[in-house]
């Protein structure tokens, strides 16, 4: 579904990607792991077309990766950022209607506001709240919702349990499995190592900019060095 090869980005002279090669499955969820300043975020950043890569290839589909970001979610991928990133001035509703911007299809469109609605029952109790009057917890319910309001074939998410209480933690978790089982596959940046490997298909470990390690969740836990470096003892 999507394929990485030979992707090499950096900011100014710094490397911040060297080479990555990855792809995700459809119906996969993929989680991408690794320290700080492992080059996480500028993958997804690339991805998405905010940065552009200094070398290397993205397809989608089997096409390429278009150039500018709506195009990238028009073509089906999108990107719930870290840090939320909702429009603090817009009320919930409006936030919502951000992501389906690009669809045409109104009755498809109705019902995913019932699902997100089904999904986060807050969010429906705070529908013409601003979206820069809730919690943080409320955002990031806001901002995965936002990201399924464009119905994309593949969300990729970074860092959705950052600053969250656990049993925030747990219904952000267990709406990205309800996500993929109604058809989108997943690509998950996560700090949270183990939550994230709870509920992927396959991992990566980025380690200053290259993968360290792929394999499936079990072939990850079972790599001793490994495991201690960025999963614990």
């Amino acid at each position: 579904m999507l394929k990485i090869e030979g992707l090499k980005a950096a900011y100014g002279g710094i490397k911040a990607l060297k080479k990555v090669d990855m792809n995700v499955n459809e119906g996969e969820i993929v989680a991408v792991l690794g320290a700080n300043g492992a080059g996480k975020s500028t993958l997804l950043k690339c991805i998405s077309s905010v940065m552009k890569p200094a070398e290397g290839t993205i397809t989608f589909l089997d096409k390429p990766l278009p150039t500018k970001p709506f195009e990238v979610v028009g073509a089906g991928l999108v990107h719930v950022p870290e840090g939320r990133q909702i429009f603090a001035k817009l009320t919930v509703t409006e936030n919502l209607r951000v992501g389906h911007v690009l669809r045409t299809d109104t009755a498809e469109i109705k019902k995913d506001y019932e699902r997100v609605f089904e999904y986060f029952p807050r969010l429906k109790e705070r529908e013409n709240q601003y979206g820069g009057l809730l919690s943080g917890g409320e955002q990031q319910m806001l901002a995965v919702a936002r990201g399924i309001m464009a119905r994309p074939k593949l969300m990729m998410l970074d860092e959705p349990s950052l600053g969250l209480a656990p049993i925030i933690v747990d219904q952000i978790f267990e709406i990205i499995q309800e996500i993929n089982r109604y058809g989108t596959s997943i690509m998950l940046v996560e700090q949270n190592a183990m939550k994230a490997l709870s509920v992927c298909d396959r991992a990566y470990i980025l380690n200053v900019g290259e993968v360290e390690l792929s394999g499936t969740r079990e072939e990850v836990l079972a790599n001793e060095s490994l495991s201690k470096a960025y999963l614990g003892d």
